[in-house]
């Protein structure tokens, strides 16, 4: 399959030529995902263009929203989730928004110090990423550095003015 878009949507598996029609199927599930992450990726702004650090930010959220709505298993859901950001960050360094949600994963699993770097690192990749200047300001606030709360919460306003949180 071609596109028209800047992607080669070309996907291609090689089978043995006796494969079983389980090996078949496999293959092609494998495939169709592919091409629904390589189409996704090229068409939608995911903050990545490589459909294999989409496919496992996806995952990540996936595993973290599970966290949204059971208590049981939330440690392991959110592990999950790290582990899949991780993979999504090391195919694609300057992913700010996993790296974004990566600070995310730590704020609720009580480490501020990866948190905070998680999202420094969102910053550093996306210097108006609205909401990593937000989860700073609030990380700085809770430790009562009140001048990079306030710097960090402008930083918010200034990308997101219409997002209340950090007018609060």
């Amino acid at each position: 399959i071609q596109a028209r878009a800047e992607g080669n949507w070309r996907v291609e598996r090689d089978l043995p030529a006796h494969a079983s029609a389980e090996d078949t199927a496999g293959a092609l599930r494998e495939m169709a995902g592919e091409l629904v992450y390589r189409v996704f990726t090229t068409n939608v702004p995911t903050g990545s263009k490589k459909w294999e650090a989409v496919k496992w930010f996806s995952e990540g959220l996936r595993a973290y929203r599970r966290t949204l709505t059971t208590d049981m298993d939330k440690k392991i859901y959110l592990r999950e989730a790290e582990r899949h950001f991780f993979e999504a960050l090391r195919l694609d360094k300057t992913f700010a928004r996993c790296s974004y949600n990566l600070g995310i994963v730590y704020r609720d699993r009580e480490k501020p110090i990866k948190a905070r770097a998680a999202f420094e690192r969102a910053i550093e990749d996306n210097p108006v990423h609205p909401d990593a200047a937000y989860a700073l300001s609030m990380i700085h606030a809770e430790a009562e550095q009140w001048r990079l709360a306030l710097e960090f919460a402008n930083r918010a306003i200034a990308h997101a003015p219409r997002d209340i949180r950090a007018w609060t």
